[in-house]
């Protein structure tokens, strides 16, 4: 989230938020708990989500929980940039 958010500052950028959708559709897993807090950062990024899905990731956050980039296998990620419409999150 910090790094996204530190781009925004350079340029316009978006989400593809139906990969993060898929995500948030799988068991997140413990760690990351050394990492630091950026309250800036998380409030700008759970801006592009439903309430629901805010409060989600709020969620596993406070229970020290992460989902790892490689929580998608190849087969979802190819699917889910197929089968989604990018035109329609410009």
């Amino acid at each position: 989230m910090s790094i996204w958010y530190s781009l925004t500052k350079r340029q316009s950028v978006k989400l593809a938020l139906p990969f993060y959708i898929a995500c948030l559709a799988q068991e997140p897993v413990k760690g990351k708990g050394y990492q630091l807090e950026n309250r800036e950062a998380l409030q700008a990024f759970l801006t592009n989500f439903s309430k629901l899905h805010q409060d989600k990731i709020q969620k596993l956050l406070r229970l020290g929980t992460y989902y790892p980039q490689e929580i998608l296998k190849s087969k979802q990620l190819q699917a889910i940039w197929r089968e989604s419409d990018w035109k329609a999150l410009i």
